[in-house]
């Protein structure tokens, strides 16, 4: 399986063990993300004679997997705010039927003037995916889930993962870091402030949830708060070990990252750790594994081959 299948199934889970068992009933979410259920809850409140068995159903856990390597059911709408110290933030979220535009990005534009105009060559510098610029939002409560870009990113780089998610029911706002985004690190002015990225996180959390009660905002109404997990890639990964320590924030998903600030004292909350036993940046021995192993219960480590 590849870490795009893997991703969202994890976080499916991870926003179902921090839900508690209302889970699906305050996220909206479509009937095919229960597919991970392993005991039918109508079981367990049926008053069936004491010599009956309850019911139970076995999954695939592979087959689960696999269902979510495809889009969601839901079209995918993005949009770009900013927050009030400045940096722009983008959100991916569940759309309204027939939302089927595209959208393009390239990375030329996260590069700093004097260096863009360098680049003239006409060679693939973006990608394009399926979203549609500020379509209206579908009906119902969505989990609010956090993107964290690494050094050198920006807020847009996982599209593949954020769009994504949308599209199973989510919405993702991803923050751009000024203390390590690629514009600031190629033009020299990148702080590598962890603190202050931390913050850019919770400022885009603040942000989401004050549209939700907002309104005249499209998200009125839309945002589940009590529904938050953070992904974090590389650097970004220690960013949610960081914002997890705000209590609204549930659980984490660390991709090829670690606990950069030490591994005393990580939040305690649900967390997934996945790694590359062949990354060459950021070792999944020496610094992934020491992180799960320092997580509170429960948490998971996935090294992939």
């Amino acid at each position: 399986m590849t870490r795009r299948t893997l991703t969202p199934l994890l976080l499916v889970a991870l926003l179902a063990a921090c839900g508690g068992d209302d889970t699906a009933t305050t996220t909206d979410a479509p009937t095919t993300t229960e597919a991970a259920t392993t005991t039918s809850e109508a079981a367990t409140t049926t008053e069936a004679p004491t010599t009956t068995d309850a019911p139970t159903t076995t999954v695939d856990p592979a087959a689960a997997a696999t269902a979510y390597e495809e889009p969601g059911p839901y079209p995918v709408g993005v949009t770009t705010l900013q927050l009030a110290k400045g940096p722009l933030v983008e959100i991916w979220y569940p759309a309204v039927d027939g939302s089927d535009g595209t959208e393009t990005y390239d990375m030329r534009d996260y590069v700093p003037e004097g260096i863009r105009a360098l680049l003239t060559a006409d060679i693939p510098a973006g990608a394009t995916y399926a979203a549609t610029r500020d379509a209206g939002l579908a009906d119902g409560t969505f989990p609010v889930v956090l993107f964290s870009h690494g050094f050198s990113g920006v807020r847009v780089q996982s599209t593949f993962l954020t769009s994504h998610l949308a599209s199973w029911g989510m919405i993702v706002i991803a923050p751009e870091h000024p203390s390590r985004d690629l514009t600031n690190v190629l033009g020299g002015t990148a702080s590598g402030d962890r603190a202050d990225s931390v913050d850019d996180l919770l400022q885009s959390l603040d942000l989401l949830l004050g549209a939700n009660d907002d309104t005249t905002s499209p998200f009125a109404g839309h945002v589940d708060g009590e529904r938050v997990v953070a992904v974090g890639h590389s650097a970004g990964g220690g960013t949610i070990i960081g914002a997890a320590a705000d209590p609204r924030v549930d659980g984490y998903v660390s991709l090829a990252s670690g606990a950069f600030g030490g591994t005393t004292g990580l939040p305690d909350v649900p967390s997934f750790f996945i790694a590359g036993a062949a990354d060459g940046v950021v070792s999944a021995e020496e610094v992934t594994r020491p992180a799960y192993e320092a997580a509170p219960s429960p948490s998971l480590l996935w090294i992939i081959d």
